[in-house]
């Protein structure tokens, strides 16, 4: 049985880890300026990479990142 508990922890650990160093942020601004400095803010205090995952724009412009450490 503590065989079968300890593989499912060394299986699992990684998914776990791998998931945590990821993290989604998100800006919105009335410019894809305003949407961007504030996108670059938010990157430049964690120190993260990151990857536009998704931008909208109508009234405002929205724009959706996930941070990733490298």
């Amino acid at each position: 049985m503590s065989l079968i508990k300890s593989a499912v922890v060394i299986l699992t650990l990684p998914v776990v880890l791998f998931s945590a160093s990821f993290r989604t942020i998100s800006a919105t601004g009335l410019a894809l300026d305003d949407a961007g400095s504030q996108m670059a803010q938010q990157v430049k205090h964690t120190g993260a990479k990151y990857k536009n995952l998704e931008s909208a724009s109508g009234n405002k412009v929205h724009i959706t990142a996930s941070l990733y450490n490298q």
